[in-house]
């Protein structure tokens, strides 16, 4: 079945939530220092909620979600497992990971909203876009402190 460009945006932005909740989930479990941990989480949290709405969004039009590619999926977490385990400095590793994920998906937001959307897509597109500029914002606060 062919896809429309605005399905294939959407698939696009539910992927990289998916990937950036996930990510950041899992950087809450590596991450040493409690303050980043809780901020991931908090982020992860943010992101999987976000995700729920758009999912339901995209189920209004007719069409479900696409899943993930789970094995590539499961590979990327183990390497950033290992980049974060075997890096001298976990937390810069995992920061960079998240910022370009956030890049990815602010790229993945700002596309999807250049389509007609009807409806509340438009609405949550833009919650998951501000929520993308409170995490990079956050991400290069921390960057700074060491």
């Amino acid at each position: 079945m062919l896809r429309s460009d605005r399905e294939l945006a959407l698939d696009e932005v539910t992927e990289i939530c998916k990937l950036a909740a996930d990510l950041y989930e899992e950087a809450a479990e590596i991450v040493q220092d409690s303050d980043l941990g809780e901020f991931f989480q908090d982020v992860a949290r943010a992101r999987y909620r976000l995700l729920a709405e758009l999912e339901e969004e995209i189920r209004k039009r007719g069409v479900l979600p696409s899943e993930p590619d789970l094995d590539r999926e499961g590979l990327d977490h183990i390497l950033t497992r290992l980049r974060a385990v075997m890096a001298k400095d976990e937390r810069r590793v995992l920061l960079e990971k998240c910022e370009r994920i956030e890049e990815a998906g602010e790229e993945r937001v700002e596309h999807a909203l250049d389509l007609a959307f009807e409806g509340r897509t438009p609405e949550v597109m833009l919650r998951i876009k501000d929520e993308i500029a409170r995490a990079r914002k956050r991400l290069e606060e921390e960057k700074k402190k060491h």
